[in-house]
């Protein structure tokens, strides 16, 4: 190999990396400059999009707060029929009608309010003679088969029929219906037994009727005790209970009344029953799960030992958006400062 065929292979494997040195300036101005405004764009845009979130956050507290005080408003309401029957030895069909017909009035979330006696199965018979007694005839204790229509209950050790229910004729097809029958209830009234305290539980068909199923249907027990002390320990409430207030309410009515009446602007509210992600249950009202702005929250709504997820959505409409144009201007103006300072550069070289 010739002398200029080797100086010509030694140069052309010079690194790239070996230039001039009045190179390097240029090369860091650049890459300070990118990456102050970048640091400082995205720093704007992390504070904006915090201050964006406060405001959404502060704006669903209100609502959270507005639908938690109606859930709360409807418990108390129940525990009120509870009151009203340890007010007197024996109330009257009529008077539990009267009473809970006010409640129903002001409630419409509420389906149903009930009366559920606990009856031991040597009492059955009995229990059904007065119920004819009292002028309902044909009153049997029963269940609902899977084709939706109503047998003879089996004979169990305790039965826990439907006895007083308001509205009554919406629902008097339902008297006598065995919640010793229907699991998920007999589960929850058991436990309210046990603790002494209400107890709600969702996810259930009205009546076998899926047109009424509905993950947010929520029944409400609350144990009643034999008049005197107040049982302190498992074993006693067990053996002094005598039956259970029920109501059956519909938390996504709860959901319409408030949307309707306040209109909430720019958000999106939903309620989803506990542990489950937002896409599997029945919203009372949809929205697209992509929140706008990517502002949500999710927080908890509290029935008697039952949390509920509410979930919110910034709308398109949502009135305190963040607004990123001050870190745009100050990438924008960063690029600027980083071109006139090359350009400044370039300018001192040409002098020299």
């Amino acid at each position: 190999m010739s002398t200029d065929q080797t100086n010509a292979s030694e140069t052309s494997e010079v690194p790239l990396l070996r230039k001039s040195p009045e190179q390097w300036p240029t090369a860091v101005i650049v890459l300070v400059g990118l990456a102050l405004s970048l640091g400082s764009f995205s720093m704007l845009r992390v504070a904006e999009f915090s201050r964006a979130q406060a405001e959404f956050n502060a704006e669903t507290d209100r609502w959270r707060a507005l639908i938690q005080e109606q859930l709360t408003h409807t418990v108390e309401g129940l525990r009120s029929v509870s009151a009203f029957l340890d007010s007197s030895e024996e109330v009257t069909r009529a008077e539990f009608k009267s009473f809970t017909g006010t409640l129903l009035a002001a409630h419409p979330e509420i389906v149903s309010i009930e009366w559920i006696p606990r009856v031991d199965t040597l009492e059955r018979v009995q229990f059904e003679k007065q119920a004819h007694a009292e002028g309902l005839s044909g009153y049997r204790i029963k269940d609902l088969a899977e084709s939706g229509s109503f047998i003879d209950a089996p004979d169990r050790s305790e039965h826990y029929p439907i006895y007083y229910i308001e509205p009554f004729e919406a629902s008097r097809e339902r008297l006598g219906l065995d919640y010793a029958g229907r699991p998920v209830r007999l589960g929850a009234m058991l436990r309210a037994q046990e603790i002494g305290e209400l107890v709600a539980v969702t996810g259930f068909e009205r009546l076998g009727d899926l047109r009424d199923a509905d993950k947010l249907n929520t029944a409400m027990f609350l144990p009643r005790y034999s008049p005197g002390l107040s049982p302190m320990t498992s074993k006693e409430r067990q053996s002094s209970n005598v039956g259970f207030v029920v109501a059956i309410v519909r938390i996504s009515a709860v959901m319409k009344m408030i949307l309707e009446q306040f209109a909430p602007a720019g958000i999106s509210l939903e309620v989803h029953p506990p542990d489950e992600p937002p896409d599997q249950s029945l919203p009372p009202q949809r929205s697209a799960s992509s929140p706008a702005y990517g502002l949500q929250s999710t927080q908890v709504l509290r029935l008697p030992n039952l949390d509920l997820q509410l979930v919110s959505r910034a709308t398109a409409d949502f009135p305190e958006r963040p607004r990123y144009a001050f870190a745009w201007t100050a990438l924008a103006g960063g690029v600027v400062l980083t071109a006139l300072a090359l350009g400044y550069l370039q300018s001192l070289r040409s002098h020299f």
